[in-house]
């Protein structure tokens, strides 16, 4: 459960909860947490899952909660499912045998900030963990665990004297609330100019008055580094020439209609932003919307397109019966809202649709460009969705993000675009079906005479 409003979210990795046999907290790391509960909202990493363990839990108070409940070295896969689903300032994780073994793949794993935590007082020999003295050898360790860390911080706790800080290492002459909210400030505070920019490509058909509220709700809600680059698909309606006048924007002229992956391709070609934007022209942006797109694109390396939920689409970015009759201030306090009640989450989907999708160039240059025989549009999108699962990338939806979607603008009518998904349905089928199929006869070879009727059969034409 998040905890009350305010109090940021670390996930935290322990190797064992420090209950005893009547759910009874004892020692440092019951007292760290407890003074951790108190700051954040602590959702917990640990191996077991007894009555007294999840009682412990509770113990703690609403800042904290269970994640997963791991076998003996398993931590990082909760911990990666983890971030994949929530927004969390950091990870901290508490160091001992089994933890300190997966610091560096968590920290090739979580593009958050990795935290080890030292607690004198758990040492045992041969453990490594700090004396009270504080002696070169677990200076040593110390520096060389927090190689390891996305952060360079470590945090500990005990021995004698005052607070001190040196390089990565924070330590604290005992477990202190104030101290651990410092560091806790520093942790969520974001980089000044962490945002990099992102190349937004609009492909255009006519429509310019969607065109220009989508430019002119760009410009008011995106306070990331951004670039525009629309590709004009032959419009004969002033749209090139109104759009030429806009700040940060290029673009691609096209005598005709060459469908929507075509456009999009060029436009990625043209792109030098590290994150890829394609979006529909008639799409109304919200306050925050790329930062939050960013944001859940960057909680890992493997998560390699992000898409928004919005009013008309299919599967789980469809928000139904939204309340607002406008795209001013009734969309605005909409999407304000859906924010705050979806806050930092995030959800994996097998596909996202076309309408706006953030990419980032790292998933683009490994899986390619739009498959252009999908012509004027529809089903490019799920194609490029399958390629991107194939070359390795996780897709997910900003739940926290919401825009506006007037739908299918550029098709001259709703027939006309639901005849286009039919027959670009079909193309879909024969990429990814038939020629599967035919494989398989190939494998299979005359053996059997299903097979061998199926290799007499003409091949079918591709559209």
């Amino acid at each position: 459960m998040p905890g009350r409003k305010g109090r940021i979210r670390l996930l935290v990795v322990v190797p064992a909860l420090p209950v005893d046999g009547r759910g009874r907290g004892k020692g440092p790391l019951h007292r760290f947490l407890t003074v951790l509960s108190r700051s954040a909202a602590v959702r917990l990493v640990w191996a077991g899952a007894s009555a007294s363990d999840l009682s412990y839990v509770r113990s703690l108070g609403d800042g904290a909660g269970p994640v997963h409940a791991s076998g003996p070295r398993g931590w990082l896969d909760p911990c990666r499912e983890a971030v994949s689903a929530e927004d969390y300032a950091a990870v901290l994780v508490v160091d001992s045998e089994t933890t300190r073994q997966g610091l560096r793949d968590l920290s090739e794993h979580c593009r958050k900030p990795v935290v080890l935590v030292m607690l004198d007082g758990e040492a045992r020999p041969g453990s490594g963990a700090l004396s009270s003295d504080f002696s070169a050898r677990a200076r040593e360790r110390a520096q060389a665990a927090g190689q390891a860390c996305a952060a360079a911080q470590i945090w500990s706790f005990g021995g004698r004297g005052a607070g001190a800080s040196s390089g990565g290492l924070r330590r604290a002459g005992r477990i202190d609330g104030a101290w651990i909210r410092r560091r806790l400030d520093e942790l969520s505070r974001p980089a000044a100019g962490s945002h990099a920019l992102a190349s937004i490509i609009i492909p255009v058909r006519d429509g310019l008055r969607y065109t220009r509220e989508c430019l002119e709700s760009l410009e008011r809600t995106t306070a990331a580094p951004y670039e525009v680059i629309v590709v004009d698909n032959g419009s004969k309606d002033g749209t090139a020439a109104w759009v030429r006048r806009r700040p940060r924007t290029r673009v691609i002229r096209n005598r005709e209609n060459l469908g929507f992956a075509r456009a999009v391709n060029q436009g990625m070609s043209a792109a030098k932003g590290r994150y890829l934007v394609w979006l529909n022209n008639d799409v109304v942006l919200t306050e925050g919307w790329l930062e939050r797109l960013i944001a859940a694109a960057e909680r890992a390396p493997w998560i390699g397109a992000v898409g928004p939920c919005t009013n008309v689409t299919v599967g789980s970015q469809r928000v139904t019966s939204v309340p607002y009759r406008d795209t001013g201030l009734g969309l605005r306090l909409f999407a304000e809202a859906w924010r705050l009640n979806h806050r930092g989450r995030a959800e994996g989907v097998h596909r996202l649709t076309g309408f706006c999708v953030l990419l980032k160039r790292s998933a683009v240059e490994k899986t390619g460009l739009l498959d252009e025989r999908f012509g004027l549009g529809c089903y490019e999108e799920f194609d490029y969705c399958l390629r991107l699962r194939q070359a390795g990338f996780d897709l997910a939806v900003a739940k926290d993000v919401y825009v506006h979607h007037h739908g299918h603008r550029t098709f001259s009518s709703r027939e006309a675009m639901v005849r286009q998904a039919e027959a670009n349905r079909e193309v879909f089928l024969d990429k990814w079906c038939h020629q599967a199929l035919a494989f398989l006869d190939d494998v299979d070879g005359l053996e059997d005479p299903r097979a061998r009727a199926r290799a007499q059969r003409p091949a079918r034409t591709r559209r």
